[in-house]
Order: C-alpha cells, then sequence, then structure tokens
C-alpha cells in the first residue's frame, strides 16, 4: 500500500492540502492565544473602571449607606469589603510584580495620585500569550511562574485591591478570573 499518491494531480493535491492544514492550525493557535489576551484585557479594563466607579460611590455616601450597598455591589466572581485598616491579604506566591505596579498606575490615574492603594495579584493563568517573551507557555510550570514577576504581559488569576475612602476607611476588593475563561 502507497502513501503517496501516484499521479501528479494527486501530489499537487496533497502538498495544497498539507500546506492549507498546517496554516490553518498556526492560524487558529495564533487566534486562540490573542482571544485570551483580549479577553483578560477587557477583564483588567473592566476591575479598573468599575473599582475606581466603586470607590467614587462610597466616598459620596455616608457610612450606614455604604454597609447597605456593599451586598449590592459584590459579584460571584467580586468580593468587596469595607476595613477601618487595610486588610492583610497573603498571596501563595510573588505574583506578577511587573502587572500589579500596572493595575496600580491605572488605578491611581483614574482615581489621582494623592489616594493610597494596595496592589496584590495571585496566580497566573498565562505568560506573555504571543510568546515574544521566550518564556515557556506550559501552564503551571516553575519557569513560567518565576518568568510571571516579570512580565508585564502575565495574567492574573486574582486580584486584591483596597483603597482608602476619603474618611479614613478602606474598600477591598478581590477579583477571580475563572480560569476556563481563558482556555
Amino acid at each position: 500500500m502507497r502513501l503517496l499518491p501516484r499521479s501528479l494531480f494527486g501530489r499537487l493535491t496533497l502538498v495544497l492540502l498539507t500546506g492549507l492544514t498546517l496554516t490553518l492550525l498556526l492560524s487558529s493557535w495564533v487566534q486562540m492565544r490573542d482571544r485570551a489576551e483580549t479577553v483578560y484585557q477587557a477583564i483588567q479594563i473592566d476591575l479598573i473602571q468599575r473599582t475606581a466607579g466603586i470607590v467614587r460611590l462610597m466616598d459620596a455616601l455616608v457610612p450606614e449607606e455604604r454597609a447597605r450597598l456593599l451586598p449590592l455591589l459584590s459579584t460571584p466572581q467580586t468580593r468587596i469589603g469595607l476595613a477601618n485598616d487595610p486588610v492583610k491579604f497573603v498571596v501563595d506566591d510573588d505574583g506578577p510584580r511587573v502587572a500589579a505596579r500596572l493595575v496600580h498606575r491605572q488605578l491611581h490615574e483614574a482615581l489621582g495620585e494623592n489616594r493610597p492603594i494596595h496592589v496584590e495579584l495571585e496566580g497566573t493563568l498565562m505568560v506573555d500569550p504571543m510568546g515574544t517573551s521566550g518564556a515557556p507557555h506550559s501552564m503551571g510550570s516553575e519557569t513560567q511562574s518565576k518568568h510571571a514577576e516579570q512580565s508585564p504581559h502575565a495574567m492574573a488569576s486574582l486580584f486584591f485591591i483596597q483603597v482608602r475612602l476619603a474618611d479614613g476607611r478602606w474598600i477591598w476588593f478581590e477579583r477571580r478570573v475563572p480560569r476556563d475563561l481563558l482556555d
């Protein structure tokens, strides 16, 4: 039994189909990586805008109204709470430090430089989605988690943000990114 066709037409068809198949596979891979990055950026932008909006709203309310409104603002992915002092949040790993500074800077741009803000990110869903940094893409690898600390493209699985309100109290946000959202 022969695997290669005998006729010239058959061989040309095989070459064309092989090239088309490889092109489609490569295109699909690039598109899926790009989709994951776009979805994650949308989540991050939503997080910044929603956090800034809620902080402004809480600043405008008296403390009694804040407590009543918090359960309405929380969602299954986002927990929100108030505290008199910053909450101690312990992360399991170093987390993506560059990405945390980026979120911190974006929040300062949205809320003003004079407002104390703490940002912690935990876990890594993906590092450098388009593969331009040379870090491996295998999820959960040790090399990947070490590289995540230095990559501005690191995708955290948990955001923990604290912002001091105008009256001195602190509001905290815990936002989880579902892992299956980027698969």
